[in-house]
């Protein structure tokens, strides 16, 4: 592999890597914006979607029975 073949391909990882951070950073900065759990789940679920590109999502939490679970939070 020539090296400039190998620099382009190092430079194509650093840019997913920073688009990767940049994303993770907007998602903390939202969560840090509420303390109600029900909209931190939603932002989750939303943002979960949107870095993903998917159609849908859902957050679901292990009720006290330890036997089924509840959606928190859905999207899509």
């Amino acid at each position: 592999m020539t090296s400039r073949l190998q620099a382009v391909k190092r430079n194509s990882r650093r840019s997913g890597y920073a688009a990767q951070l940049h994303a993770l950073l907007g998602v903390l900065r939202r969560l840090n914006s509420s303390l109600e759990p029900a909209r931190v789940y939603k932002l989750i679920v939303d943002s979960a979607v949107s870095s993903l590109g998917v159609d849908g999502a859902a957050l679901r939490f292990l009720k006290e029975d330890g036997k089924n679970l509840e959606v928190v939070a859905s999207s899509g």
